[in-house]
């Protein structure tokens, strides 16, 4: 039973698809795609370029799925706040949707340079000859997967907060001054206060101030909601707000973008919207 689930893992499905017009290549597809048993796929230690969260793969079988293609607009992977990509030319990353698959992708247009090329479409089939399946990300693409763990690494200083108020400002959408109405607790155990708009910085023009809004915080608020009650002040960086009368209006706040209404708090967040 062994072989046979080992002798189906190393059966891969290979599918390219290049298109030509007057001469000239249009269109570049190559997809990957191979079987991982259960027990075969990777644990997590807390350490890596996996997100808080990550899934233990060891733990079911799944698909692996590395893909290639061309395109005139490349998904973006960029983590916030850094939401200006760094190489607009090309994308590299985990799609999404991927439900019961561990998937990769690169995305390049043609303004791709020749050498950045020769790594987002290179695949490496090697692991296919061995006794034990790929099942790993960076089996089937190396190059392209170490220089998104190194992106990917380098936001995880998102998880300490390890951006200057000044920054964080910089790159919301929208920036707001609240006043916690009220403090409900969800079901994930939670806190999500009613807010007041008080004050708006920047953006937040869909917002009208007579109408409470139901505050969705990001991963990392430091700790400022356990210790805001009713009555208090709160910076909210956010990009998303939503809803309607019946299920009621949210805001979503960025990571890291709950922040005490302090006076100095105030001023960093004023001084970097004025940069």
């Amino acid at each position: 039973m062994r072989l046979v689930k080992l002798l189906h893992a190393n059966l891969p499905i290979v599918r390219a698809s290049i298109s030509i017009h007057d001469g000239r290549v249009t269109r570049i597809w190559f997809w990957i795609e191979t079987h991982v048993p259960k027990g075969y796929g990777p644990g997590w230690n807390g350490d890596g370029p996996e997100p808080a969260g990550y899934m233990e793969y060891k733990n079911f079988k799944y698909e692996l799925v590395a893909s290639a293609r061309s395109t005139t607009s490349p998904m973006s992977h960029s983590f916030w706040p850094n939401m200006v990509a760094a190489h607009p030319e090309y994308e590299i990353g985990p799609p999404g949707g991927c439900e019961g698959c561990l998937g990769f992708l690169t995305e390049f247009t043609a303004a791709t340079k020749k050498e950045d090329l020769d790594w987002l479409m290179g695949f490496d089939l090697s692991c296919m000859t061995h006794w034990f399946p790929c099942t790993v990300s960076s089996d089937l693409m190396p190059a392209a997967w170490s220089r998104y763990a190194v992106e990917r690494n380098n936001s995880r200083r998102l998880e300490h907060c390890d951006y200057s108020l000044e920054e964080l400002a910089r790159a919301s959408e929208d920036v707001a001054v609240v006043q916690v109405l009220s403090v409900q607790r969800g079901l994930d155990g939670e806190s999500h206060p009613s807010l007041r708009l008080v004050d708006k910085l920047k953006g937040a023009d869909a917002w009208p101030r007579e109408q409470p809004r139901l505050l969705i915080a990001g991963r990392y608020p430091d700790q400022p909601l356990q210790n805001s009650p009713v009555g208090s002040k709160l910076i909210v960086l956010y990009a998303n707000s939503n809803g309607d009368a019946q299920r009621g209006y949210f805001i979503l706040a960025h990571d890291c973008g709950v922040i005490a209404a302090t006076d100095d708090n105030l001023r960093r967040i004023k001084a970097g919207l004025a940069e």
